[in-house]
């Protein structure tokens, strides 16, 4: 005998800082650290060409460390929320989401047509 379920959409809240959270607040750290030096750097004891380089050069390389964390704590998400578990932030300026459980056993599913965690068949959508 073949087990059949109805899939649930549920919503679900955020939750507040874990580790993807620290690395975006580093990302934005390490980016006003980088304005704020580059700033320092145009009044220097140097020829304005090469403090407007550096300054340019400076800004560059802390913009790229900047994007790069972002693209750490972004990645962070996506698996977190592939493996089902609780993540804190947005992927991609999504606000709040909605995900589908099975009906049997309420796991999270990551297909249309069965649960991956009891075998039941997806049948369709529950009401409400």
């Amino acid at each position: 005998m073949e087990i059949t379920a109805k899939r649930h959409r549920v919503s679900r809240q955020r939750h507040a800082a874990n580790f993807e959270t620290l690395v975006d607040a580093s990302a934005n750290f390490w980016l006003i650290l980088g304005i704020m030096v580059a700033i320092a750097n145009l009044f220097s004891d140097s020829v304005l060409w090469w403090r407007l380089l550096v300054s340019i050069v400076m800004l560059f390389g802390f913009w790229l460390q900047w994007l790069l964390l972002r693209c750490v704590a972004e990645h962070l998400r996506l698996q977190k929320k592939i493996a089902g578990l609780p993540y804190s932030g947005t992927i991609s300026s999504n606000k709040h989401e909605f995900v589908w459980n099975c009906g049997n056993c309420g796991q999270l599913l990551y297909t249309d047509t069965r649960c991956e965690f009891c075998g039941a068949k997806i049948v369709g959508d529950a009401e409400g």
